[in-house]
C-alpha cells in the first residue's frame, strides 16, 4: 500500500497550526471510527484501516510540529 501524504489524509495544508491539525483529526475520527459501522465486519475492517491511516497521519504531523518548536 502506498502511503499518502499526511496533509492529504487529514485535509490540511503544510503551514497549518497544530490546533487546525488536531481539529481535522477529530473530525475525521468522529466520522470514520470503526465503532460506527454496526455489525458489518467488512465495513469494520475498512474503517479500522482508515482510522489507522488517519492516526498515522496525525502522529506524523504532530511529530513534525513538535520538532519545529524545539
Amino acid at each position: 500500500m502506498v502511503k499518502r501524504d499526511p496533509h492529504d489524509v487529514l485535509g490540511v495544508t503544510a503551514g497549518d497550526e497544530p490546533a487546525t491539525i488536531k481539529a481535522a483529526w477529530r473530525r475525521l475520527a468522529r466520522s470514520n471510527h470503526p465503532d460506527l459501522t454496526g455489525d458489518d465486519p467488512a465495513a469494520s475492517r475498512a474503517a479500522t484501516r482508515r482510522m489507522a491511516e488517519i492516526n498515522d497521519a496525525y502522529a506524523a504531523l504532530t511529530r513534525v510540529s513538535d520538532a519545529r518548536r524545539r
